[in-house]
């Protein structure tokens, strides 16, 4: 059987010959075949809203619309996240470039003592 037939017979949702999806409301309210933009993810990122397959009805202005403010919405959230996210891995990259620095001068410090006290040595002899 296609995928998307196979898909729609699932989701219980019948469209005439043109395409458009039939009316009706499901049990719980909303309208038959409303298939959201996005979904929210779980775990960490549970604030983050992820976009799913954008499937509208053309025929409905107002769900467009709706699906319009939360792209709007979801970008807004997606690009606060990845800035949050950048500045805390720009932090991290000058943390970790101090302590190799640090790490370095101390290596330098002891390798000139190091060889400071060779040369008193050879010098003693």
């Amino acid at each position: 059987m296609v995928m998307w037939k196979q898909m729609r017979r699932m989701r219980g949702i019948k469209m005439n010959n043109r395409g458009e999806i039939k009316g009706g409301r499901d049990p719980d309210g909303t309208a038959k075949g409303l298939v959201w933009a996005y979904e929210k993810t779980c775990g960490d990122d549970a604030d983050v809203v992820m976009p799913k397959t954008l499937t509208p009805n053309t025929n409905d202005v107002g769900q467009l619309k709706a699906q319009i403010k939360e792209l709007k919405v979801a970008a807004g959230c997606l690009a606060h996240n990845k800035d949050i996210f950048q500045r805390n891995v720009l932090k991290k990259v000058e943390e970790l470039t101090d302590e190799v620095d640090t790490k370095k001068k101390k290596k330098k410090k002891k390798k000139k003592k190091k060889m400071l006290m060779m040369t008193m040595k050879m010098g003693n002899k």
